[in-house]
């Protein structure tokens, strides 16, 4: 039998069992990030004011992704170095 000495290495190659990797499992202590709006304080808005401008939609906010409501606050205040009023979870 007279082969040439590429086409054995290439049957030997085509030989080898290649191991078909496991599925990958969960990673311990990953959590999900959700999209939240965060409702910011400035500094010029009376205290007894903040939650009616809130709900009419009149303090600035921004969007952070986070775990959770409160990962999504202290992100908030890392960021703009406001205070924060709180933080909506918002559905996509």
């Amino acid at each position: 039998m007279n082969q040439n000495p590429a086409s054995r290495y290439v049957e030997k190659y085509h030989a080898k069992h290649i191991p078909v990797p496991p599925a990958p499992q969960p990673v311990p202590h990953v959590q999900a990030l959700h999209s939240y709006r965060v409702h910011l304080v400035p500094d010029s808005v009376h205290p007894d004011d903040v939650e009616d401008l809130a709900d009419e939609g009149l303090l600035p906010t921004i969007r952070v992704k986070a775990a959770n409501a409160e990962q999504a606050q202290h992100r908030a205040h890392l960021v703009s170095g406001k205070a924060v009023l709180r933080a909506d979870r918002v559905e996509a």
